[in-house]
């Protein structure tokens, strides 16, 4: 058995516990045939893994994050009852085997999932790393007590849209109505996105598929989308993954409005955290953050092997 079924048989017996975006289903839909892993296991017990999306650039190898993938790379499956001093000889053990697996390449680059905050072994591998930030919000607790701990101009905000402008907030299943708001909201900032709708529909129709997905639209009287944002959870988080805002309707508050509606929908379904997903740009992190989420670091991990790529980035 190859080390990739062996962890997609490992996910199929214990999915509860593995993250959304490490999910052998999620890295198909987002990577096609080109996703990977190498694991490591004692004895029947897979005690890692370490996914990767392979791409080519030019003649080099490149082992990358794929596109609308916030967290990557290495799971590890913690014994239970461990010693913190035995949990940090377990992480550097079993990465040092992972990493000695992966196939050659000459450049890798990764975010790290928030739970893995030991990168020593990384560094000690000869990576570079950096921090960067999302926002949680526990949502193991009543919608109502989530809302006291808005920030005051947030909860105007979602009242101006519901009272003054009328909004409502509604799930469709309509993947090309949110992508051309999607796509809206790239454009006033004079960039395109990252990805086309054929991509978009790929991710779509495997998250449905799963039951892992809720698209939610903030509409008016007149059935005109205001904004719209994209979710995505397993059993223990939703993640805010994409969102959107018409830009001749983008004064109407509908951008928070339809997140407090996501924040209440992770509540109302028992969920223990919403993930905004973050962001290293000052207005976004902001805006999340005045929901009274926490800031969370994880880690983004890089490596140059290939001596011309090392040339270019001294």
């Amino acid at each position: 058995m190859t080390d990739k079924k062996a962890y997609i048989e490992f996910c199929e017996n214990h999915e509860s516990q593995i993250p959304l975006f490490f999910r052998p289903w999620w890295l198909t839909a987002v990577c096609g045939e080109n996703w990977q892993a190498v694991a490591v296991k004692k004895g029947d017990v897979l005690q890692g893994a370490w996914v990767y999306y392979t791409s080519k650039k030019f003649f080099f190898k490149l082992l990358l994050t794929p596109k609308l993938t916030p967290y990557h790379g290495v799971y590890l499956n913690y014994p239970p009852g461990q010693k913190p001093a035995t949990t940090r000889s377990f992480e550097k053990k079993t990465i040092n085997a992972l990493y000695n697996k992966l196939p050659a390449f000459d450049f890798l680059d990764q975010n790290l999932h928030p739970a893995l905050d030991n990168v020593q072994p990384f560094y000690w591998n000869g990576f570079s790393q950096s921090i960067r930030y999302t926002f949680t919000l526990n949502t193991a607790q009543p919608a109502r007590v989530l809302w006291e701990e808005l920030n005051s101009s947030v909860r105007r905000a979602v009242k101006k849209a519901s009272e003054r402008y009328r909004l409502v907030v509604t799930e469709r299943e309509d993947i090309d109505g949110f992508y051309e708001l999607n796509k809206q909201t790239f454009e006033r900032k004079g960039l395109v996105p990252g990805y086309d709708l054929k991509f978009l529909k790929k991710i779509d129709e495997e998250a449905a598929a799963h039951k892992a997905r809720k698209i939610l639209f903030a509409v008016d009287e007149q059935n005109r989308k205001h904004a719209a944002c994209y979710l995505v959870y397993d059993e223990q988080t939703v993640y805010y993954l994409m969102g959107g805002v018409n830009t001749a309707l983008k004064n109407t508050e509908a951008a928070t409005l339809v997140m407090w509606r996501a924040i209440e929908f992770a509540a109302e379904n028992n969920f223990k955290q919403f993930d905004f997903e973050g962001s290293m740009i000052e207005p976004v992190a902001r805006f999340f953050s005045s929901f009274g989420a926490k800031q969370v670091a994880y880690h983004r991990i890089s490596k140059v092997n290939h001596p011309l790529l090392n040339l270019i980035k001294k």
